[in-house]
């Protein structure tokens, strides 16, 4: 998990994920917000 202000490629970080390994069948991903309090 990663809280960050900047902003990020979700597509680019589950390639990542993914890349080079083929035993990995399926991904998720969850992309909220956090409020500022």
């Amino acid at each position: 998990m990663a809280v960050q202000r900047e902003d990020f490629d979700s597509g680019a970080e589950i390639e990542a994920l993914a890349r080079g390994n083929a035993a990995v069948g399926g991904l998720a991903a969850f992309v909220g917000l956090v409020r500022d309090v």
